[in-house]
């Protein structure tokens, strides 16, 4: 597959050029959130896309990715109190 070059924002706002890299394989799990008010969710990310930024590295000298995903959230159990009436 050729190189596909991507511009995209860091985390400071700043305008980057990085290389999409197709995702091989992707497990996604979902993680078990409990809130106080007795409701639980389910959530996990679901990775679309991701982009290794050029010419850049973190302190151990591993390249920078930003990762596009988008979060699901499914509530699996809510307490009488706050459903609404059917």
């Amino acid at each position: 597959m050729s190189e596909r070059k991507k511009t995209l924002t860091d985390q400071s706002g700043n305008l980057v050029e990085g290389t999409v890299v197709e995702i091989a394989e992707s497990v996604e799990r979902f993680s078990e959130v409990k809130l106080t008010d007795g409701t639980i969710l389910k959530t996990k990310m679901s990775a679309i896309e991701a982009t290794r930024i050029d010419d850049q590295w973190d302190k151990d000298g591993n390249p920078i990715y930003i990762l596009q995903s988008n979060n699901i959230v499914a509530v699996t159990e809510s307490p009488e109190r706050l459903k609404r009436d059917k």
